[in-house]
C-alpha cells in the first residue's frame, strides 16, 4: 500500500486520455505503466526510464541556442530591437497621456459627484460604473507601463544567459542520477505527455520563451513581444536552474 520513492512519479501522462503513468520496478529496472481509459487510442501502455530520460535530453538540447542561431540573432534582431524600442517609447508616451486624462476624469467625477447626481447627468449606479471603468483602464495601463519600462537589450541578454545556463544543465543532466535528472526536468517542463512512441512537452516559466522561437520563427517582432511578456519568468528560471545546478 506504500508508494515507492521512485523518480518522475506523477510527471508523465497519456497524451490521449490524460491518465498518469505510474512508476514500478521489474527485475531492478524502472518502468512506467498507465491504465488508460477504455476509449483511449494510445497503444503505449508502458516504457522504461531510459526511454524517458533520453527523449527529455533531446528536448533540453533542442531548447538551447545553437552557435548559428546566436549569430543569426545578433544579425537579425539588431534592426528589430531598434524598431521595437522606437515603438516602445511611442507607446510609453501615449500611455502617459491616456493615464493623465483618466486621472483628470477621476478627479472631476469625485470632486463633482454631488452636482452630477443632482443635475441628473449620472444616476448613482452610472456614476459608480463610470468610476470603476476608469479605474480598471488605469490599472491596465499601469501593467503595460511596467512591461514597457523593461529594456529589450536587457531581456535579450537574459534569454541568452538562460540558454547558456541550460547548456550547462544539459551537461549535468547527461551524467546525473535519475533523482537529480528529475529536479532539472521539473524546473524546465510543466508537462510531459506520451502517445505511441512520441514524447511531447510543454515548458515552464522563462523556458517558454526558448520554446516559442520555433512557433514564431517567421515573426521576430512577435517573438520580441513574447520575450518582454516573459521577462520576469526568464529571470525566475535563471535563478531556479542556477540554484539547482549549484546543489
Amino acid at each position: 500500500m506504500d508508494k515507492l520513492e521512485l523518480p518522475f512519479r506523477g510527471s508523465i501522462r497519456c497524451a490521449d486520455c490524460r491518465r498518469v503513468y505510474t512508476p514500478y520496478l521489474q527485475k531492478g529496472i524502472q518502468y512506467f505503466g498507465a491504465r488508460c481509459a477504455a476509449s483511449c487510442a494510445n497503444p503505449k501502455k508502458s516504457f522504461n526510464i531510459s526511454f524517458l530520460e533520453q527523449e527529455v535530453s533531446k528536448f533540453i538540447d533542442h531548447l538551447i541556442f545553437t552557435e548559428s542561431e546566436q549569430v543569426e540573432l545578433d544579425a537579425s534582431t539588431t534592426t528589430e530591437i531598434s524598431l521595437f524600442e522606437e515603438k516602445r517609447l511611442k507607446g510609453i508616451e501615449l500611455n502617459d497621456r491616456r493615464k493623465k486624462k483618466i486621472c483628470e476624469d477621476l478627479t472631476y467625477l469625485r470632486t463633482n459627484k454631488l452636482q452630477l447626481l443632482k443635475s441628473g447627468v449620472y444616476t448613482a449606479e452610472m456614476l459608480l460604473q463610470e468610476e470603476n471603468g476608469l479605474n480598471t483602464e488605469l490599472a491596465t495601463l499601469q501593467e503595460k507601463e511596467a512591461i514597457s519600462d523593461l529594456s529589450m537589450q536587457a531581456v535579450m541578454a537574459d534569454i541568452l544567459k538562460l540558454s547558456e545556463l541550460l547548456k550547462t544543465g544539459s551537461a549535468y543532466y547527461s551524467s546525473a542520477k535519475s533523482s537529480e535528472k528529475e529536479q532539472i526536468i521539473k524546473i524546465i517542463f510543466s508537462e510531459l505527455l506520451i502517445s505511441e512512441n512520441t514524447l511531447q512537452y510543454k515548458c515552464k516559466n522563462g523556458f517558454q520563451a526558448l520554446e516559442s522561437r520555433f512557433l514564431l520563427v517567421c515573426d521576430p517582432t512577435t517573438w520580441l513581444s513574447e520575450l518582454l511578456r516573459l521577462a520576469q519568468h526568464i529571470q525566475i528560471s535563471i535563478d531556479e536552474l542556477r540554484s539547482t545546478l549549484n546543489r
